[in-house]
C-alpha cells in the first residue's frame, strides 16, 4: 500500500518538477537545464541514501540527534531554495 502512494506522489512531483526547472530557463539553455536539474535528484537520491544509512547506524539509539540532524538538512535545504528563489531575475 506504501508503494501506492509513493508512485502516485512521484507521478504527480517529477511533471511539476521539471516544468518548474524548465520555466527557470530561457528558450536556449533549457536542455542544459533540464540535464542539471536531472542530475541534482539524481545526485540528492544517490547521496540521501547513504547518508540516511550513516545517521540511522550513527544514531539508531539517540533519537533526539537523529532527529536534529534531519532538521539541520532540512533547515538548510530550505534557506539555500528560498535565497535561490529571491535571487531570480522575474
Amino acid at each position: 500500500l506504501d508503494m501506492v502512494f509513493i508512485t502516485l506522489a512521484e507521478m504527480i512531483v517529477a511533471p511539476l518538477s521539471q516544468a518548474l526547472a524548465s520555466s527557470f530557463s530561457d528558450d536556449k539553455s533549457r536542455g542544459r537545464t533540464i540535464g542539471i536539474y536531472g542530475m541534482a535528484t539524481s545526485l540528492g537520491r544517490v547521496s540521501g541514501s547513504s547518508i540516511s544509512a550513516l545517521l540511522m547506524t550513527s544514531f539508531l539509539y539517540r533519537p533526539i540527534e537523529l532527529w536534529g540532524a534531519i532538521s539541520t538538512f532540512g533547515i538548510i535545504s530550505s534557506i539555500i531554495y528560498l535565497l535561490m528563489f529571491y535571487h531570480r531575475k522575474f
